[in-house]
């Protein structure tokens, strides 16, 4: 009989977040192959909101409980901050400033004030890490340790390529500490400077249970956008685009999300009529948001600014809709621009405008397309097969190493 894997999976902040990555995790929580892994969730008690309620952690993602880090109040704050919020790509001085402050804090308390969760983190087997943080404060015990839990580094958050100073020294770590990088797309690792025998490609997916398409199209054409309302996802150059929209009086702006420019969409839409602002949406209201609508426009910066797949792109298509897609984003969803169901397109609002007029006024054909590939994504993207795929490619993993 087959060892259970005690598998951990780390998250940068309390899972209740609900962002891409925590979304993520509590898939692979859900779905992974209990007979081969054994999941835990330790979060941390960072939060900027609470987009996932403790009942709907239960209902959704069956998760009863997960094992918390707990950090100074203030390191929250820093999120919540509409005008100095780290998310605003610009500041990079504050993403670094917040970086080393991360080294100093959150080391000091792991070993101080979190004692307990940290020994059942290293109890564990294997530990799937998503933060460039984690690799400096978490895990710098292992270059002192001969017997230390398999690491497994997810490109959920950063992508090992050197943009500044400090990325060298974070990929080192990378290199030295890992066994293993996980990348969710073949653009992802082919921009990657880290290559090893071990790295694998397995994609982020959609619950195709869940998100599926509407039978009804009729009314106005709907255009979608599904994100954080920070500046990189491209939020303003949208709704400049929509500004130059020659159909208005067909045609609705739908927005889902809430971020730093959460005040500036208000104002957008207070002042346009067919902009219809949702803010936060829960969990069970998502999917009916896509399946009434029509077309994604999603101008996020991309690959460049921390993009690395886009939950919402797979989403979309999977609810049966068109989607327009930032060109920064081009390598991760080419099978599906091959078969014209998504367009990648410049980060320009004159260009997005006259492809968003291009999609309405062909929405019939588009949206034919777009049903074509539902059996494709089923088979590749729905998150209990990709589960599947990385329990089995942990274990393979850990059985290599293990012989070591």
């Amino acid at each position: 009989m087959q060892k259970k894997i005690k598998f951990s999976m780390v998250s940068e902040t309390d899972i209740r977040y609900g962002g891409g990555t925590e979304k993520t995790l509590l898939n692979f929580f859900k779905y992974l192959d209990r007979e081969k892994v054994e999941p835990f969730i330790f979060d941390t008690n960072v939060l900027d909101k609470e987009r996932l309620s403790d009942n709907e952690l239960k209902i959704y993602y069956s998760l009863d409980t997960t094992i918390k880090f707990r950090y100074p109040e203030f390191i929250s704050n820093l999120l919540r901050n509409k005008k100095m919020g780290l998310s605003v790509q610009k500041k990079k001085i504050s993403k670094d400033l917040f970086l080393i402050y991360s080294i100093l804090i959150k080391f000091a308390f792991l070993r101080i004030f979190n004692r307990d969760a940290y020994k059942r983190l290293m109890e564990s087997d294997v530990i799937y890490a998503v933060s460039d943080y984690q690799l400096i404060y978490l895990f710098i015990n292992k270059l002192f340790k001969k017997k230390y839990p398999i690491i497994i580094f997810g490109t959920h958050n950063y992508l090992p390529i050197e943009r500044r100073i400090i990325n060298k020294f974070e990929n080192l770590l990378l290199k030295k500490i890992t066994e293993a990088t996980h990348y969710t797309s073949i653009a992802i690792y082919n921009l990657s400077n880290i290559k090893r025998k071990d790295d694998f490609i397995i994609n982020s997916g959609v619950n195709t249970s869940i998100f599926y398409p509407s039978k009804n199209s009729s009314g106005k054409i709907k255009f979608l956008f599904v994100g954080r309302l920070v500046e990189y996802k491209g939020i303003k150059e949208l709704i400049q685009a929509w500004k130059l929209f020659n159909h208005k009086e067909n045609a609705e702006l739908h927005i889902v999300g809430t971020g730093e420019l959460e005040d500036y969409v208000i104002e957008e839409s207070k002042n346009d009529e067919s902009i219809h602002f949702y803010g936060f949406v829960k969990e069970d209201e998502l999917p009916l948001i896509y399946r009434e609508c029509h077309i994604l426009v999603f101008p996020t910066y991309g690959i460049k600014h921390d993009e690395y797949f886009g939950l919402v792109v797979i989403e979309a298509l999977a609810s049966g809709e068109y989607v327009i897609l930032s060109e920064e984003m081009k390598g991760i969803f080419d099978y599906f621009n091959e078969k014209n169901a998504l367009e990648y397109v410049k980060l320009d609002p004159k260009i997005i405008s006259e492809r968003m007029e291009f999609a309405f006024k062909n929405i019939e054909n588009l949206k034919k397309n777009v049903l074509d590939v539902r059996k494709y994504i089923e088979e590749n993207y729905d998150w209990k097969n990709i589960s599947l795929k990385l329990s089995e490619k942990i274990y393979e993993i850990y059985l290599n190493y293990k012989k070591d």
